[in-house]
């Protein structure tokens, strides 16, 4: 059977080994440590799964097949890491790749590192690939720098890439 322990008493529950706070489960939600007693810095949401990419979001004949793409929540941040291969259709605009399993943060200028870690199926010679989540936003924009002596990046477009492609990433993102 299953053992419950039970505080109806509506108040946080302690747990010490010898005479040192470990943790804390707090009346109002969540777990905090050796100590710490601030809602600010409780731990309260924890979360794995998969989540559904979708190159373009699959607008202009684009398609997108997910060989691998899974999330972990821990409070405010969001850790993704996929593996997808695109057919681009017709699409000339900005590779943005949709489904991020939250909304990303509403911050003013907020942009979440995303590490490209592969690509595959690009039709134009860059020197580097980046990806950052956009603010306020559930997509990543893929990114480039191009040449050897570029010092800004451009969004890649449809142009920049072959019909098909493949690309795996991974990184995270804050949300509000």
């Amino acid at each position: 059977g299953n053992a419950y322990l039970i505080n109806r008493e509506n108040g946080n529950m302690t747990f010490w080994t010898n005479t040192t706070e470990r943790m804390r489960i707090l009346a109002a939600g969540g777990l905090t440590f050796n100590g710490d007693t601030a809602q600010a810095n409780a731990l309260d949401d924890y979360e794995e799964g998969s989540w559904t990419p979708v190159a373009f979001n699959n607008a202009n004949g684009a398609s997108t097949t997910s060989n691998f793409a899974k999330y972990t929540k821990i409070g405010n941040r969001v850790y993704v890491e996929c593996y997808i291969q695109v057919a681009k259709g017709t699409n000339a605009g900005n590779y943005q790749i949709y489904g991020l399993p939250y909304t990303s943060s509403t911050v003013a200028n907020y942009h979440g590192a995303i590490t490209v870690g592969y690509i595959q199926g690009l039709s134009t010679a860059v020197s580097m690939v980046q990806a950052t989540v956009q603010r306020a936003s559930n997509y990543i924009l893929m990114r480039s720098i191009s040449g050897t002596s570029a010092t800004t990046s451009t969004s890649i477009n449809g142009n920049m890439l072959s019909t098909t492609s493949e690309v795996i990433f991974s990184g995270h993102y804050m949300v509000d």
